[in-house]
């Protein structure tokens, strides 16, 4: 089950003309966040990249969630008919159902300090993957699970927490049957 919805910080738009948002699908199991540029709402764009992104990338989805109060209801309604995915919008007021909407007011806190940072919200292109990660590298709620885990299985590492170390000794006595 994925919660799908559209983000975006204000009305942007590029110096191409084209309005510029996030479609971020989110995993009811996980809580796994998946961020995806969109230049142009339209349902056989976002088809074609959720298929791209999502599907191709992490699996097959059943059911794809999306707040009925949504002014994209009908693109998505035509996105899911195209991918011939079941479409289950909530309850027009159950924003807590949408959990994608977590997400969104996360995007909100750190888009707000982003766009403080650097004066212009034009900064969310440079700030929404950073964002992604940090969500993705931290646990499931109510439990001690990082959200990465459970996706992916692999703990994402902050990049401040990396630390640089040398290369891995490639041959040595413990893997130099599998380097013969």
């Amino acid at each position: 089950i994925m919660h799908v919805d559209l983000w975006m910080p204000g009305k942007l738009v590029n110096d191409q003309g084209e309005t510029l948002q996030l479609m971020n699908c989110m995993c009811d199991l996980t809580q796994f966040v998946i961020s995806i540029l969109i230049k142009e709402a339209v349902a056989e764009i976002l088809a074609k990249l959720f298929m791209e992104q999502v599907v191709l990338s992490f699996g097959m989805v059943a059911v794809i969630v999306v707040d009925a109060d949504s002014k994209f209801l009908g693109t998505f309604q035509m996105m899911c008919n195209a991918l011939d995915i079941k479409l289950w919008p909530l309850a027009r007021g159950n924003h807590k159902g949408v959990l994608v909407a977590k997400d969104h007011r996360f995007l909100n806190k750190t888009q707000a300090i982003t766009g403080a940072e650097t004066g212009t919200h034009m900064s969310f292109l440079q700030n929404y993957k950073t964002s992604q990660y940090g969500w993705n590298s931290a646990p499931i709620d109510d439990t001690e699970i990082p959200r990465s885990i459970a996706a992916v299985g692999r703990h994402f590492k902050f990049p401040m927490d990396v630390k640089l170390a040398g290369s891995p000794t490639l041959n040595s006595e413990n893997n130099s049957a599998l380097y013969k």
